[in-house]
């Protein structure tokens, strides 16, 4: 078969591709470096679509259309638009760094978890879900009544490798930043496993006096004796505010 040959094959498959991928195909994003594209397989009682999927494959491998560069743009830029000052300044309005310190049955008697969420009336669903690939990270959850909507992050290798590294680089603006400073504190300790030591939950239990509305009611009469961490005195920045910081701060808090 001639060049001209084999190039016009090429060129009909990608157009019959792409009009195949437009009624069977499914575009997933996990994280933000990394996108796959997922064939639907039409079962049938012989296994005639698995060596038509497996043809399709072989094509694939050796024809330049895994080569554009829009498959091989790194996904950071393509994660809907949302910019990261925009994503902090929202943070700064609407989002919450919490510690939960519970009874367990362990060593120590009490577990210890680390979360960070945003929270909103569950009409700004789609707006959680562009949150969510931004960090590419969380789970979204709905409240039992319908109402309320939000994105959280608990496991503890995304809160370190992507949660706060982002918050350390795009800057949290309000006294919101002193929770998060008290938070990463906290999340430092549990990535060193000390809280599953005495010494560690105290450490924890006394930052955690000074994060958000402090300790409940429970918490303080048990650990009475802990010395508790005198919050930081909040002091706005001289840097100028980012304007994208601004936006996403005045969506969270600000009323026309």
């Amino acid at each position: 078969m001639s060049f001209d040959s084999k190039e016009q094959e090429r060129k009909n498959f990608i157009q019959w591709f792409i009009g195949f991928t437009d009624a069977e195909g499914t575009f997933l994003i996990q994280g933000l470096n990394f996108f796959k594209l997922m064939l639907k397989k039409i079962r049938q009682k012989n296994n005639s679509d698995v060596s038509f999927c497996f043809k399709i494959t072989q094509i694939l491998q050796n024809t330049p259309l895994l080569n554009y560069s829009t498959l091989n743009t790194n996904l950071a830029s393509l994660n809907n638009n949302l910019d990261p000052n925009w994503v902090s300044g929202f943070t700064d309005a609407e989002g919450c760094f919490k510690v939960t310190v519970r009874k367990q049955p362990n060593k120590i008697g009490w577990g210890v978890s680390a979360s960070f969420s945003i929270n909103l009336h569950v009409k700004e669903l789609p707006l959680l879900h562009k949150i969510k690939d931004f960090f590419g990270v969380g789970l979204i959850h709905e409240t039992s009544d319908g109402k309320a909507a939000g994105v959280t992050v608990v496991k503890l290798r995304d809160i370190i490798n992507v949660i706060i590294p982002h918050f350390k680089q795009y800057h949290l603006q309000s006294c919101k930043k002193i929770d998060f400073q008290l938070w990463s504190q906290c999340v430092e300790i549990m990535a060193n496993k000390e809280h599953l030591t005495n010494l560690g939950l105290t450490k924890i239990i006394s930052l955690k006096s000074a994060i958000n509305k402090g300790l409940s009611k429970e918490l303080a009469l048990i650990f009475k004796d802990v010395e508790l961490t005198e919050r930081p005195k909040y002091e706005v920045s001289e840097t100028p505010l980012n304007p994208y910081w601004i936006s996403g701060f005045s969506d969270g808090d600000s009323s026309f």
